[in-house]
């Protein structure tokens, strides 16, 4: 599975922000860009570990979060990320 994606190095958050404003979906764990993402209001999907997603993920209809099982953001499957980001592409 190819998914387009774009990578982003040597930007500043200014730069790295006027990114995120043009995107369709942001995935993301819980990090600064998270935040970055959603101030420029991108759709993002947010990953979450040990941090609690009710206090610190993004909030509104535009944002979505997983936490990973037993706060292991690696327990978080593919699957898991590809069907809810299909979910927030389609119906917004």
């Amino acid at each position: 599975l190819t998914v387009p994606h774009r990578l982003i190095t040597r930007k500043t958050i200014r730069e790295v922000a006027v990114v995120l404003s043009t995107v369709d979906l942001v995935i993301t764990n819980d990090t600064g860009i998270m935040h970055a993402a959603a101030a420029v209001g991108a759709p993002t999907l947010s990953l979450f570990g040990p941090t609690e997603p009710e206090q610190w993920a993004p909030q509104g209809k535009l944002h979505r979060s997983i936490q990973g099982v037993k706060g292991d953001v690696n327990a978080i499957s593919v699957e898991q990320v590809l069907h809810l980001a299909r979910e927030m592409l389609v119906h917004g």
